[in-house]
This record gives C-alpha cells, structure tokens and sequence, in this order.
C-alpha cells in the first residue's frame, strides 16, 4: 500500500513540475537558439531549391530586401510564375500572363520570410497568449508543447520544441476566419547552423489533405541584391 501511495506522489510532483514550466522561457531559449533578433538585423535573405509534392517537383528562389521587398519565382512542369513587390505595389506573372499581386499573394511572401525568422517570433506584437501544455513523445524525441492563441479566437496553435536542443520540429495551426476554417501541419527539418542563426532546410507542409515538402539547397545572408530585381514586371519590359 505503501508503494502505490509513493508511486501517486511522485505522480503528482511529476505533473506539478510539467505544469510548472514557463511557456514564455521556453519558447524566448527557442528564440535565442533559433537567432530571431539576428535575423531580423539582416537586410537581406536569397535561398533556392525544390518544392516536391505528390504531382510534381518545381524549383523555387525566393528573395527579400529591407524595407520590405520581395520576389518569388517557381517553375515546373506545369507552372511558371513570378511574383514581386516593391514595397508598394506588387504582380504576379504566371505562364506569361501579368497580373496585379492580390494582398493574399504578398501575405504568402511575408509568410515565407517569418517562417525562417521564426515561427511566432512577433507573439507579442501579434497579442497572442502561451500557455504550456505539457510534455511527449515525438519521433523518438522528446518536446514541450506550447500553445498560441489570440483573444478573439481565431488563431490556435500548437508548438512542438525539442527539450534539449530549443528547436521547433513541428507546429499545428488553426485559423478561423467567420465560417471558414483552415488548419494546416508543418514539420522542421534539417536545421544548419549560419552566422549564428539555426535555419531549417526541409519544410513539410500538409494542409487541406494536400503535402508539400521544401528543400532548400542554397541559402544567403545579406546577399547584394538590387532595388531593379523587384520591380514589377512590366515596367522591365518597357
């Protein structure tokens, strides 16, 4: 009896300890290991690859400039679209065939560059609340998983950090937005250790029964771009 009386103790010290844990120090030695504020000193970012999915490989270069340029370009078998934004206004060539860039379409370019940022980096700015919800198992790792969520309920999220390393393996994220709900998973892989700065080269994202995988083969930091490559495309032709 005495044993079973134990075993419910170091039980309960066990779960105390867990819930104990602070979501918001753990998840600012993520930021520390990851190099969020010495990314976001950078002044400009370039990397290339592939993005493989069940239908097609397509090879992707992305560019980002301070203040807030961007430029995207994705080819395949079946697609061949450029987008770019020049910090006012953007467009999006896809097949040869122009455009105006919809603010979806600078939305998923912002997106693409907090992703290597760091996801959720901005929580603070974004007003979201971190709540620590406990302790598991994933791929033989062990990971604290935090929660993110906005007061209006919209955004919920859920954060899976290696408890050794401070790195994010995986995120579960659910937007609600009126009657429309999107949820999506993504998985971090492959992260390289730049200047500083842990950046993942292997994204995985599976959304609306759909899967994506993202290698990146090339990656820079403060390459020398110039203002003219994101300009829109038909003031390049005239």
């Amino acid at each position: 009896m005495k044993k079973y009386i134990l075993l419910i103790i170091l039980m309960l010290a066990a779960g105390a300890s867990a819930n104990s844990k602070n979501a918001e120090e753990i998840f600012e030695k993520v930021q520390k290991v990851r190099g969020s504020e010495k990314f976001r000193q950078l002044n400009s970012i370039s990397f290339s690859g592939k993005i493989i999915t069940p239908n097609q490989e397509m090879t992707l270069s992305y560019y980002f400039k301070k203040p807030e340029m961007y430029r995207m370009e994705l080819t395949g078998p079946t697609i061949d679209m450029k987008s770019t934004y020049d910090g006012k206004q953007g467009q999006m060539e896809m097949n040869g065939n122009q455009f105006p860039l919809n603010k979806p379409g600078v939305g998923q370019m912002q997106e693409t560059y907090k992703t290597f940022e760091g996801l959720f980096s901005n929580y603070k700015e974004m007003g979201l609340k971190l709540e620590y919800v406990g302790f598991e198992q994933f791929n033989d790792v062990g990971v604290d998983v935090i929660k993110f969520s906005s007061e209006n309920k919209q955004l919920k999220a859920k954060v899976f950090i290696d408890s050794e390393k401070y790195i994010i393996l995986k995120s579960e994220t659910e937007n609600n937005i009126g009657s429309m709900n999107a949820s999506s998973t993504v998985y971090f892989e492959d992260y390289r250790q730049m200047d500083g700065m842990m950046i993942p080269h292997k994204i995985i994202i599976e959304a609306q029964k759909k899967r994506s995988e993202t290698v990146i083969e090339k990656f820079e930091l403060n390459p020398k771009l110039k203002d003219s490559l994101f300009k829109l495309f038909d003031e390049v032709k005239e």
